[in-house]
């Protein structure tokens, strides 16, 4: 789980373990949110009796003859690329030009619903690839889309997180949810999505959630990007990595050192595709040497993270990165 925009909260966070696994309770400075809603074709496919919970079904979700266009091709990130992440500010390009942000990345994940259009292009004008983030497994109470949600698909509150609850991610009322949300991405011309809150089976949900209900959430997801030629990446799930993987470009991981579970991202690696991994040292932006040396390691803690695309972040989040390559 991710810090990210939301209107008028700070709040504390740390790392929680559930069961062998672990959740990241958020804490960020939050922004004032877009406006979204979804079309009168969304609204009937929510209320729809069908059950939609594999790859098959998610063409139904959008209509044939899209006005939305398509990116040129399919976007496939290298294994080792350096990236960053903000996600608790608004992405500014400077008014000298995309060549004087720092640090001169080329990967970017930004939130989708508060970062621009006009931002995303520039930014890709000057060679940069973006990555579009939001919620696919939890309710957010400041997002525009809320109402949305049928409230029987509505589950426990989010440990740590009073404003959030996990959803039916097998609802087709959610999947049309997020199906708009895609569009919006393309619209905007992310070059990919970063759906986060994929491991709700991990969690006291109250809606039952398995892996399997991930798994076929994956697919439909992916499907959906695919509709407008982007790319999907998988967030954290490392016990479904065998299943997910075909469906993926990528990963972004958190924290796999600091609970010695790397391993579980490497068949990533292995297919070509890339892990952007995110740490959060105790203390950051001060990091102790020896904390460090222990995530910019690929043995010990962090055995199975070779090649990995490592930042070290702070939990909100915001713009301070500090990379491994760094003195």
């Amino acid at each position: 789980m991710y810090a990210h925009l939301r209107p008028g909260v700070i709040s504390a966070e740390k790392p929680r373990h559930v069961g062998a696994k672990y959740v990241l309770e958020k804490s960020s400075i939050y922004h004032k949110p877009g406006k979204m809603r979804l079309t009168s074709f969304f609204q009937s496919a929510a209320l729809a009796a069908a059950s939609f919970s594999d790859l098959s079904n998610a063409q139904a979700f959008t209509p044939s003859g899209l006005a939305t266009p398509k990116r040129k091709e399919l976007w496939q990130p290298e294994v080792g690329t350096p990236w960053q992440i903000i996600l608790s500010e608004v992405v500014k390009v400077p008014k000298a030009g995309v060549k004087s942000m720092t640090p001169d990345v080329p990967i970017w994940d930004m939130d989708l619903f508060e970062n621009s259009k006009s931002t995303i292009t520039a930014m890709q004008k000057g060679g940069k690839n973006i990555i579009c983030y939001f919620s696919a497994g939890s309710w957010e109470n400041w997002r525009k889309d809320k109402d949305s949600f049928p409230k029987k698909d509505l589950g426990k509150v989010m440990d740590g997180w009073p404003d959030e609850r996990w959803v039916n991610i097998s609802s087709v009322a959610v999947w049309a949810i997020m199906a708009q949300r895609i569009k919006l991405a393309a619209e905007k011309g992310c070059d990919a999505i970063d759906p986060d809150n994929m491991d709700g089976y991990q969690n006291d949900n109250g809606l039952g959630l398995t892996e399997e209900d991930t798994i076929s959430y994956v697919k439909f997801l992916s499907a959906e990007a695919a509709k407008y030629n982007m790319v999907m990446g998988m967030k954290n799930g490392g016990d479904v990595t065998e299943e997910v993987l075909p469906y993926v470009a990528f990963c972004i991981n958190e924290s796999c050192t600091q609970y010695s579970e790397c391993d579980l991202y490497q068949p990533y690696i292995d297919a070509g595709k890339p892990v952007f991994n995110i740490e959060y040292p105790k203390g950051a932006p001060k990091v102790k040497a020896k904390d460090k040396k222990k995530i910019c390691s690929t043995s010990g803690a962090a055995e199975g993270s070779d090649d990995f695309s490592k930042v070290i972040k702070k939990m909100n989040l915001d713009k301070w990165v500090l990379y491994c390559e760094d003195v």
